[in-house]
């Protein structure tokens, strides 16, 4: 009744496993996606800001140069009414025609920097907003593959089959690229610690009978003896014994980390119908 309930535990598990590898599987991509757009939108918005402040102080220095030229071709054109010849007149008008070609090219930098500022001002603003969703959006995924993750950690019930653990290892490995996310980071480390115990050898205690040989189905061939002690990786294994003239024998057998006990009885006694 035990092995039933403990592989229903590892059905279970490896279901979970299975949504998360699939969650997975769409997360990492697009995930990665959304955050290389969330940090060049970022970027954008960032550099947007800068060169903002920059316009603002470019406009305010033309603004300044602007008024500065004003006060100047005042007083320049004050003076023509103070010349006393013609070569004064002429020097002076040359001068506030040069001043007045200084002004409009301010101007017309002036009115350049503001539609900068003003394009760049709308760009930002949509970058903003698609910022605001973008974020949304990936805090939404990042709940989802909590969840998912939780749904597998908050369980007791252990061991993991060995295919389970590759697909945790894998989970895990997919789950490291998000590992600086504060939602992802606590259950990276609690699947490190599920991981870590399965890399834990348990001891296992083989009772046979000398004559039966014994091996792990597609693992390891243990061979003849009456009592020996091997080491395994927590995991399900077939256990199947052989002996010539005799019918096979097999037994599951699961070990779990918080089991130490872990005994197996395998002879072949019965023989085979001629």
């Amino acid at each position: 009744m035990s092995t039933i309930k403990e592989l229903i535990t590892l059905q279970k598990i490896d279901l979970q496993l299975q949504d998360i590898e699939s969650l997975l599987g769409d997360l990492p991509k697009k995930v990665e996606a959304l955050v290389n757009e969330e940090k060049e939108l970022i970027d954008n918005v960032e550099n947007a800001r800068t060169r903002l402040k920059e316009l603002d102080l470019e406009l305010n220095k033309c603004d300044s140069s602007i008024e500065e030229i004003k006060v100047k071709i005042d007083k320049q054109k004050d003076q023509l009414f103070l010349v006393t010849n013609n070569k004064q007149y002429d020097a002076l008008q040359l001068e506030i025609d040069h001043l007045k070609k200084e002004m409009d090219d301010l101007e017309t930098k002036s009115l350049e920097l503001s539609e900068e500022k003003e394009n760049l001002e709308e760009e930002t603003k949509s970058n903003e907003e698609n910022l605001d969703s973008l974020s949304t959006d990936l805090i939404k995924r990042r709940e989802k593959l909590d969840q998912q993750i939780m749904s597998v950690l908050s369980s007791d019930e252990h061991p993991l089959t060995q295919s389970t653990f590759e697909r945790a290892k894998k989970i895990l490995k997919l789950a490291l690229v998000h590992k600086n996310e504060s939602i992802v980071a606590n259950q990276i480390d609690e699947l490190n610690k599920i991981l870590a115990e399965m890399r834990n050898k348990v001891p296992v205690l083989f009772i046979s009978d000398n004559l039966t040989y014994v091996k792990l189905a597609n693992k390891i061939d243990l061979g003849t003896f009456k009592s020996q002690k091997f080491r395994l990786s927590p995991g399900e294994y077939l256990i199947i014994g052989r002996r010539n003239g005799f019918q096979e024998v097999s037994k599951n057998l699961i070990i779990s980390t918080d089991k130490t006990n872990n005994e197996v009885y395998i002879v072949c006694n019965q023989k085979q119908r001629i």
